[in-house]
């Protein structure tokens, strides 16, 4: 009883799929983050010197409004760096919005779970929150944390490092010419940033998949449960196979079609001959149409081909299918050859299915 409370099994594909209606998936929020900062950094750096144009005329814009009345001139101003504002800020917030669509979507695909929107009072017991402080993914997540910062730490100190110089030398020089070098040593330094980050959330993506399947393991009794529920009780289930078995073997209360309705004739080779006929929506399995044996068998081979009815040879087909009724669906254990009988016919031209045709495959399916 003890391993039946265990959670050693791997997650159903049920489980999933009812935990992703909830919208819990596994996901990494660093690849998120990288993703929105290296575009968001990118398009500042593309935009750089436009922008640091557009801020040099935003600063001379006061004085050369100096002959207009103040509160005229104070609304031209106002008015024009509002603009460069929210055009700025609304591009970035609907890159970083737009990314960040992306990059789920590249994670787990779409998704759309307004059920992760209901009020859960469980993510608001004090109890469970202190479970998580000390969790293993807690713990991995602050490890990882601390490795970022070491690690980002290291990239600041060598590449500003042997820059500090320069940087001190172009202090003489005019604003322009110091504020391009400044633009390039960053260009620099996010590059080899977002390198170390990039490591970093590739690593972190793969964590959070195994902390998220091991959450999703399952206990033998959830995994019994679950299938119950899917398929119904055992029992149950039995008793319906048993009962569609049944109706399988009736006859059906219907008019048989003739021969040359039918669509095939399977041989023994010239000892026993049965015709089947199945048209679906109207009956359930193919039907016996016609049979014979001997001489009567080699009449409905003629009967067959000259109504171009593709004639199969099988030996143990046609003797079993030869023991049902006229009228009787074909039995359960023949299912399988005839249903690949069908699947043959359907690929064959119209000349290849006049010959008589012996498939190797059908030698006891």
């Amino acid at each position: 009883m003890s391993d039946s409370g265990e959670k050693k099994h791997a997650a159903t594909p049920k489980k999933l799929k009812d935990q992703r209606k909830k919208g819990q998936v596994a996901q990494s929020q660093d690849i998120g983050k990288l993703l929105v900062l290296t575009t968001l950094s990118e398009i500042a750096l593309f935009t750089a010197e436009t922008s640091m144009q557009r801020f040099q005329q935003l600063m001379v814009m006061p004085m050369s409004r100096m002959g207009q009345p103040f509160v005229r001139a104070l609304e031209e101003v106002l008015m024009e760096s509002l603009m460069v504002f929210f055009s700025f800020a609304l591009l970035m917030a609907g890159l970083a919005i737009t990314v960040k669509l992306i990059s789920g979507w590249m994670q787990f695909g779409f998704l759309f779970a307004p059920e992760s929107l209901k009020l859960d009072f469980n993510r608001l017991n004090p109890l469970n929150q202190v479970k998580q402080m000390f969790s293993a993914k807690s713990v991995m997540n602050l490890l990882m944390g601390l490795a970022k910062a070491l690690l980002l730490g290291v990239i600041l100190y060598v590449v500003i490092g042997p820059s500090l110089g320069a940087l001190i030398n172009l202090a003489t020089s005019d604003l322009q010419s110091y504020i391009l070098a400044l633009i390039i040593l960053f260009r620099y330094l996010l590059h080899a940033c977002l390198g170390l980050l990039l490591v970093l959330a590739l690593i972190d993506m793969a964590l959070q998949k195994h902390f998220f399947a091991k959450s999703m393991r399952m206990t033998q009794v959830e995994v019994i449960k679950e299938y119950k529920d899917m398929e119904g009780d055992p029992h149950v289930k039995g008793q319906r196979r048993a009962l569609a078995q049944q109706l399988a073997q009736e006859e059906p209360k219907v008019k048989l079609p003739k021969l040359e309705e039918s669509d095939m004739l399977v041989v023994n080779p010239t000892h026993y001959a049965v015709a089947l006929y199945y048209r679906p929506g109207k009956t359930p399995l193919p039907l016996l149409v016609d049979k014979g044996t001997d001489a009567d068998a080699r009449k409905l081979i003629d009967r067959a081909k000259a109504a171009d009815v593709p004639v199969i040879q099988c030996v143990w087909l046609a003797r079993m299918l030869y023991e049902k009724k006229l009228g009787a669906n074909i039995p359960r254990e023949t299912l399988q050859a005839v249903a690949f009988i069908y699947r043959t016919l359907r690929e064959l031209d119209d000349e290849a299915k006049r010959e008589t045709l012996e498939l190797p495959e059908l030698e006891r399916r």
